[in-house]
């Protein structure tokens, strides 16, 4: 589980990257679909930490039960 959600992470962040760099370029580029990836590796980036925080919680609670 950790292992999928750091990667998830990584995959967000790069797409928010990709996303930045589109928005910077201006009217050059498609200003609405660079912003609805933003919004949305904004979403994958929120819901992969919370994986990731309750991963941690789990293995916690395993280690005080197996303790």
């Amino acid at each position: 589980m950790l292992t999928y959600s750091i990667s998830g992470i990584q995959s967000s962040l790069s797409l928010m990257e990709k996303a930045a760099h589109e928005i910077q370029k201006g009217a050059k580029g498609d200003l609405v679909k660079s912003q609805v990836d933003m919004i949305r590796a904004e979403h994958s980036l929120r819901a992969n930490i919370a994986v990731l925080k309750t991963a941690d919680i789990m293995h916690k609670s395993l280690i005080d039960i197996l303790v």
